[in-house]
């Protein structure tokens, strides 16, 4: 978890990763975690004309004020990402005409920039759009190549606004094949894509197998001997599809309901604190500090406390804080005591 000095400054660029101008070989990334990292532009890494080859990263939790929630491409040659998770990723929402990206957004400087290629990978509840691809205004579409997106699944993302799509960009600046992208036009994007429920296990993104919710991702990917499973069958859609792919596909922080995601900091710490983004309310839950009085502070972007309370806490109990009448962007909640102190960041909504 990384924080840049101040994620609204405009020069404060990838929270967990930044990379620039690599030209002589690709930045090379394999089973790599970017977990809450927040920053102006690419919460979770930032590329600038540099290319990187990224196997089984997952991103989840990062935050930008601006745009790529989890990961922010300009001018980025050759990137390419291969069953990669972006889970639960998030942009600000200010006062744009079209909202920001909060998965992978990518500005092609140059029309000799490569495509940024996305394979068996997965975008899910990400709050704005999964993918976006913009080019300098007053150019051709024609003269871009586009994301390409293949195998993949991208699906419940966009619940910042009403009736966002799963990504954005120009038509012809995104490409789909052999993917499963919800709401996605079969008539514009081809009969090797399908836009079906997923069936997937979560926490985990594991495909189900078996009756009566067989998943419509498994053989469905590319059916190139090359994108095989490891098995040797045709490629799954997702990140348990193709020849990256590890089995194993489970951890904790991934739920998708609203219950704590804090596991480890209530046994460490003994407070969580839950649902996040949030449109008001939130609740403090204590772990094993038990009967103990505590200290709640909101806190803006800029460090000051513009909220403080002291509670008390018993077994079992949650505390409900409300935050409707604040303006809607990024706070941190700060909960302290005499042995410990948690500090969360909220998006209000």
């Amino acid at each position: 978890q990384n924080y840049t000095s101040d994620p609204t400054h405009v020069q404060s660029l990838g929270g967990g990763l930044y990379i620039e101008q690599n030209s002589l070989k690709p930045i090379e990334l394999e089973d790599c975690w970017f977990y809450k990292n927040n920053a102006y532009q690419g919460g979770g890494m930032y590329g600038t004309q540099s290319s990187s080859r990224q196997i089984r990263s997952t991103y989840a939790y990062n935050l930008s004020s601006k745009n790529g929630g989890a990961v922010y491409l300009l001018g980025s040659p050759a990137t390419v990402f291969y069953n990669s998770i972006f889970h639960r990723n998030s942009v600000i929402r200010l006062d744009y005409e079209i909202p920001p990206t909060a998965g992978i957004h990518v500005f092609s400087v140059s029309p000799s920039n490569d495509s940024v290629r996305i394979v068996n990978s997965v975008f899910n509840r990400n709050n704005s759009f999964a993918v976006g691809l913009e080019i300098p205004e007053g150019r051709k579409v024609s003269e871009y190549k586009p994301v390409e997106i293949a195998n993949s699944i991208l699906f419940y993302n966009g619940y910042l606004a009403e009736d966002i799509p799963q990504y954005k960009g120009n038509d012809g600046l995104i490409n789909f094949t052999y993917s499963d992208v919800e709401d996605l036009d079969l008539k514009k994007y081809g009969a090797t894509n399908i836009n079906l429920l997923p069936n997937w296990l979560t926490p985990n993104y594991c495909l189900r197998t078996a009756l009566p919710f067989v998943s419509p991702c498994i053989d469905r990917g590319n059916p190139v001997a090359a994108f095989n499973d490891p098995d040797g069958t045709r490629n799954d859609m997702g990140i348990t599809g193709g020849p990256y792919a590890k089995y194993f596909c489970s951890d904790a922080y991934f739920r998708d309901d609203n219950s704590p995601v804090e596991d480890e900091e209530i046994q460490q710490s003994g407070f969580a604190i839950y649902p996040n983004p949030t449109s008001g309310k939130i609740w403090i839950v204590p772990g094993s500090v038990i009967g103990q009085s505590f200290t709640i502070d909101v806190i803006s972007p800029f460090g000051k406390t513009i909220w403080s309370e002291r509670k008390e806490t018993g077994s079992g109990s949650r505390t409900e804080i409300d935050l409707g009448n604040l303006p809607n962007g990024l706070y941190l909640i700060q909960v302290r005591n005499l042995s410990s102190r948690v500090v969360q960041k909220i998006i209000k909504m």
